[in-house]
């Protein structure tokens, strides 16, 4: 009786001992993954973004074309009505788009932008 109990309990510890190996492979595994995944973000931040507009120079001016002939270009006017939209008054549109614009990248000449100083009609 006693040779069985002993058995039943070597049976138990090594159960537990496999249940335990394989949780410490399975946090292995997941520590590795974690590490390629911090290893990726770390070299992707590391990058420059693709998407920006920037100058190394304060010699170096952007412009933005905001007409064409009589009429302002498709992003004006859309940024325009997003702007009426969340409460820009049309007399503060200008400013708003300017003072964004600098902010942003102040390399961007926005003292001769043409910007709406009131309604842009639909046409």
């Amino acid at each position: 009786m006693a040779q069985n109990n002993i058995h039943s309990m070597e049976s138990f510890i090594d159960s537990l001992l496999e249940d335990h190996h394989t949780t410490l492979d399975n946090i292995s595994e997941h520590n590795i993954e974690l590490n390629k995944t911090i290893s990726e973000m770390r070299e992707e931040l590391s990058q420059p973004p693709t998407n920006s507009l920037s100058s190394d120079t304060t010699d170096t001016v952007f412009t933005i074309a905001t007409k064409i002939g009589t009429r302002y270009v498709n992003f004006i006017r859309e940024l325009y009505y997003t702007l009426i939209t969340v409460g820009i008054p049309p007399e503060e549109i200008s400013t708003t788009i300017s003072t964004v614009l600098n902010t942003i990248c102040p390399a961007i000449n926005t003292d001769s932008l043409k910007l709406p100083k009131k309604a842009v009609r639909n046409t």
